[in-house]
Formats: structure tokens, sequence, C-alpha cells
């Protein structure tokens, strides 16, 4: 049977949209599709908890999910957390079937495809730092293949996928510059030094961002002013006393009689164009009478 609520944003989103992708649904038992291994790589466990909440409201999924045929296999490209809630919620007793709806996407030939599907459907959701940058690892790799992308061009390819800025994406590419404690702080839910707060040390070799990573565990809590002048001290022999201070440059005041001098100097100026502008009138008028 047609289903008529296909989410189109979503199929339409893939690496091979110039295709034409067999749109037509039926339905099936959800634990006859297999969970694709490529996703749990790229997201690992997956949070149903709100979804089942929804779909056992909803009298089951309304929303078809995508698979691939492979090996005589379906597995699944969009639509493990609505297939796992489903089978949850059934045997919980709280839906009366676990067929679901799902479609055929028969444009998707290579694993490459499959990894780009998988992160092309999944723009929509909120990801920790691990998640996002696993898409970005798997993108870059896949993408770097395409040789004829121009540098600019292949880094706007990659951010405008993810729905990231290229300054955000070029900080993730960074993050492998850094030491693994540093990674290590940076991925352990009770450091203070987030991925974002990190990216201010960006720039400093080893042995420097050990240095760092010393002073910072010594504070409960640092910000990113601070991580500044952490890090001009430690690069730029910058004397930061008091790391919380704000060290940046003011633009230099001027006082009331440099602006009073400055007015009269001006008022001078003005005076010696209007005398000279007068002589020259007064020269003209002479020439005249003269003649």
């Amino acid at each position: 049977m047609a289903i008529k609520n296909i989410n189109m944003a979503k199929v339409f989103s893939s690496a091979n949209t110039k295709q034409s992708l067999r749109l037509v649904c039926d339905y099936i038992n959800a634990d006859e599709l297999e969970v694709n291994p490529e996703n749990e790589i790229i997201y690992g466990k997956l949070n149903i908890d709100d979804l089942k909440a929804e779909i056992i409201r909803s009298g089951g999924v309304k929303n078809p999910i995508e698979v691939i045929k492979k090996n005589d296999k379906l597995i699944i490209i969009s639509g493990h957390r609505r297939q796992l809630a489903t089978l949850q919620a059934f045997n919980e007793g709280k839906l009366s079937s676990k067929k679901v709806p799902y479609f055929i996407n028969d444009t998707i030939k290579s694993l490459d495809d499959e990894k780009m599907a998988i992160i092309g459907r999944n723009t929509q959701r909120e990801k920790d730092f691990k998640t996002r940058f696993n898409e970005i690892t798997i993108l870059t790799e896949i993408l770097s293949k395409e040789v004829q992308n121009e540098k600019g061009r292949f880094r706007k390819n990659i951010a405008d996928r993810i729905g990231i800025s290229e300054a955000e994406l070029q900080r993730y590419w960074d993050y492998k510059k850094f030491c693994p404690e540093i990674k290590e702080a940076i991925q352990d839910e009770n450091s203070t030094l987030t991925f974002s707060k990190a990216a201010e040390l960006r720039g400093l070799n080893e042995e420097e961002q050990h240095k760092a990573l010393e002073i910072i565990k010594q504070k409960n809590d640092i910000s990113t002013m601070e991580l500044r002048n952490l890090k001009k001290s430690i690069k730029e022999g910058y004397n930061a006393n008091d790391l919380a201070k704000d060290y940046t440059p003011k633009q230099k005041e001027t006082s009331k009689n440099e602006k009073d001098n400055k007015l009269t100097n001006q008022d001078i100026e003005k005076e010696k164009v209007v005398t000279k502008v007068q002589e020259n009138v007064d020269t003209i008028k002479n020439s005249e009478i003269k003649n």
C-alpha cells in the first residue's frame, strides 16, 4: 500500500538525490528489519524514552522507516530509534502491533553511501561532542576522496551537510592536534574543560598544552577569557597575574586638555585658511581697480 506521509526532507538529503527513489511503502514487523552496524558506530547507544512515549500516544510509527536491501536482508538507514521504541512498547504491552511502515531506498549502492545517508537523516538530532566528532571524521574521510574538491569548497561542503559553521568545523579538525590528556578532559563529563573552551588553546604545542592543563585542573571553573589569557601567558610571555582580569588593550582616552588643544589647533588652521582666502580676494579687487 502507498503511504503519503513520507518525510521528503529526510529522503532527499542523501548523497544520491539526483536518482529516483522508490517511495512505495508497506508494513512489516519491526523485528524483521536489521539494525545497521554503522549507525551504532556513529551514534552509540540510542535514547528512546521520549520517542517511545510519543509512539505509544500515536498508536504506532507514522513516519516510514527507510531501509536498503542487502544480501536478502532489510537494513535500516533511517529509523533505528523508531524500530527499537516500537519493539519495546510492544513487549511492554503498550502497543497492540509491532508493525511499522517502511520503504526501500534502492539508490544507495556503497558503504560510503550508507554512512552519508545515515548522517544525512540525523541532522535534526541534538548531539554531544563525541557524536558530532564521529560524523565529521567519517564525512571528512569520504569526501576527501573527491579530489576535485577545492579546499574552501571541501570545508563548506562538510559544514553544510552537518549544519554547522565552517569555523566550528575547523575547531573539530584541530581537535586532533590536542595531546591525549586534553582530549580525555574534553570527553570527561565532570571536567570543566569543554570542547568550546578547549578551542581557545589551539596553537599550543604538546608541552605548552600540558602546562595549561595543569593550571586548568587547579581551578573549579575557567572562563573563555581566562583561557585566552592563559594561552598568552604561556605562548607569548604575557604576564597575566590574574587570569580573570580583562587584559585586552584599551584605546587610550583623550583628556579634556588634549581635546581643548585639539579644538584650538583646528580653529587656528581654519583662521589661516580664511585669512588666505581674504588675501586672495583683496588682491583680485586691487587688480580690477587698477585695470
